[in-house]
């Protein structure tokens, strides 16, 4: 029997660094994770159940690491299937932390229609 693992994160910037280079923001639903280390086949899904639905998602391409637990998770033993699932926010762990409450939404409503879809456990 296949595990999933879901592990969430939030993606921020730092407020130097904001630039109109930026890959996400805010408004535009959440991000769908692709990185060497995730599960393509599930991250994959998880786009085509947004697009299906009308659930507003972005594409997030990260590098060696996604800077979660994911990373850990996906090798560990035998491994887990794992993704990521972001939040886009501004200025992440201070008092002055924003986000739009519609991409937390759309990450709600991914997480619940890709749970009724079965998951990559249909595939």
């Amino acid at each position: 029997m296949s595990r999933v693992f879901w592990t969430t994160c939030m993606a921020s910037d730092r407020a130097k660094a904001v630039t109109t280079l930026s890959r996400w923001c805010t408004a535009n639903g959440t991000m769908i994770g692709y990185a060497p280390l995730l599960d393509y086949d599930m991250s994959r899904k998880l786009s085509e159940i947004a697009e299906k639905n009308g659930i507003p998602n972005q594409t997030e391409v990260m590098g060696r690491s996604t800077g979660t637990n994911a990373d850990m998770i996906s090798v560990n033993r035998e491994g887990v299937r794992t993704c990521t699932l972001s939040v886009p926010l501004r200025n992440m762990h201070t008092d002055v932390e924003v986000l739009d409450i519609k991409d937390l939404e759309s990450v709600c409503n991914l997480i619940c229609e890709y749970i009724l879809s079965g998951g990559i456990m249909n595939d």
